[in-house]
């Protein structure tokens, strides 16, 4: 059973931070937050009660890495190494887009260099469905290092512009066309070439092929705004308990709800897992396949030698950027283990007007375009700084805990009340100003009201150590009704 993350653990993540010996390594942000929602897809495709393979992102366990047909693990050791993967992955998920993942860096860091990428960094816009205001803050690496969710918005911000231009233009705006994706004979063709046996057909809303109980390979198209698709073959998952045996040796126990549940299980041998090379032309196969340009995709591979899964990423781009549309794929040794991703073709809707870098700015103070009127939700640590400084005294500050200490996540204890204000004193009011000196005009997906996904004109606004983005669609080129 998944357990509801619980925010101390937030501290924990920094523990693993500063063990990590990948920390050096300048992190990817985009790349990250891709390897979560691919995980996350993947799970769903699988269903309740069946194992899951790891996505890339993740630290793994040699699990089935090195067992041979019939080798023995002890699934107890195994259930506890899942529920913290699973607990990692909530707190991951949860602060993705705020780049409380540093800990990657032990998987991502000892994968194989990914091949070069020419495209910019996808922009991302923040609020979700519906929302298309200004995004929280970043650092200029796309990691922050020393910020952390807050529970309520910091100080009040203002944005000020040096050296941006007051020149507005023009961009293209695309809209993804899920209608003409959201079909059985496309589904048919995906499920074909993934060896999903049965015919599609139409229930709960969704197209679906094969059995959905995690007995066989299994594909379910959404009815969402890109046509997302989302497979999983239980057959081809190396972790999977293929046979589970009670400690004593007798029959198989249950898995009824509330059991302790076998002592050891049995991992099947599927063979090594495919190189990158033929990891990312299957592919390519796949989503030509599916009705779409390979050669519009970059293509990100974690290819470690030591696991019996391969992941590829593949990262749509349009005009030389990414725009946060992702293909995850796992393959083990028998094939194709997991796949998700959109089906829908991207339609260009022509120019839109669009603001200048200054007036971008101006906006992310402007509450028609953010849900918190573009202030940011996040704030600095001081207590990470103070941890990193020097004592007062010149002496060292007290040195990090080793990695294998033991982590409390108990709260800190109180330390009395505040002190109560003094009469006449002025009450504390802080703004932080931040001026911005570089902007970048790109696109980033939107989710209309209607359920129709976007990518429009947005700016990436940096200060060269943090950096905001907002959509810049003119305003005649919106629809501001409520």
């Amino acid at each position: 059973m998944n357990e509801r993350p619980d925010p101390r653990e937030v501290s924990a993540l920094e523990r693993l931070r500063r063990a990590d010996p990948a920390a050096s390594t300048t992190p990817d942000l985009e790349r990250l937050r891709s390897a979560v929602d691919a995980r996350i897809a993947a799970d769903a495709a699988a269903g309740p009660g069946v194992a899951q393979s790891h996505g890339p992102g993740v630290a793994r366990h040699d699990v089935g890495a090195a067992a041979s047909h019939g080798a023995v693990t002890d699934l107890a050791a195994e259930r506890t190494r899942r529920s913290a993967r699973t607990r990692w992955m909530q707190v991951a998920a949860a602060v993705a887009g705020v780049a409380v993942v540093g800990t990657a860096g032990f998987a991502l860091g000892r994968a194989e260099a990914p091949a070069a990428h020419t495209a910019a960094p996808a922009i991302t816009l923040a609020g979700g469905s519906g929302d298309g205001g200004a995004e929280i803050a970043r650092d200029a690496t796309g990691m922050t290092t020393d910020i952390f969710p807050s529970p309520w918005p910091p100080a009040r911000t203002v944005f000020r512009s040096a050296g941006l231009s007051d020149a507005s233009g023009t961009a293209t705006a695309w809209t993804f066309d899920a209608g003409a994706a959201f079909t059985a004979e496309r589904v048919a063709a995906v499920a074909a070439a993934l060896g999903v046996s049965g015919e599609p057909r139409l229930q709960d809303g969704m197209w679906q092929v094969g059995p959905n109980d995690g007995t066989a390979p299994s594909l379910q198209l959404y009815p969402d705004g890109q046509a997302n698709l989302s497979y999983y073959d239980p057959t081809a998952d190396p972790y999977t308990c293929r046979e589970t045996l009670p400690a004593d040796g007798g029959a198989p126990a249950g898995d009824g709800e509330g059991s302790v549940g076998a002592e050891t299980c049995t991992t099947p041998d599927l063979g090594p897992a495919p190189g990158a090379d033929t990891a990312t032309a299957r592919t390519r196969d796949l989503l030509a396949t599916a009705g779409l340009d390979p050669a519009a995709f970059e293509y990100e591979v974690a290819d470690n030698a030591d696991e019996p899964m391969t992941t590829v990423m593949a990262h749509q781009v349009v005009d030389a950027q990414r725009t946060g549309l992702q293909w995850f794929v796992a393959l083990s040794g028998k094939g194709v283990q997991s796949a998700s991703g959109a089906l829908a073709p991207l339609v260009p809707l022509g120019e839109y007007a669009v603001v200048s870098p200054t007036e971008a700015v101006a906006r992310l103070t402007d509450p028609r375009f953010g849900s918190l009127g573009g202030i940011s939700i996040l704030a600095e640590s001081a207590a990470l700084r103070a941890d990193q400084a020097p004592a007062a005294d010149g002496a060292a500050a007290e040195q990090a805990p080793a990695p294998d200490d033991a982590i409390s996540t108990e709260p800190a204890q109180p330390q009395g009340p505040p002190a109560a204000a003094t009469p006449g004193a002025p009450v504390a009011w802080p703004v932080r100003e931040v001026t911005l000196t570089q902007a970048r005009l790109g696109v980033a997906q939107y989710t209309a009201p209607s359920g129709t996904t976007l990518l429009v004109p947005a700016y990436e606004l940096s200060s060269g150590q943090e950096s905001w983005s907002v959509v810049a669609l003119a305003e005649a080129a919106l629809d501001l009704a409520p």
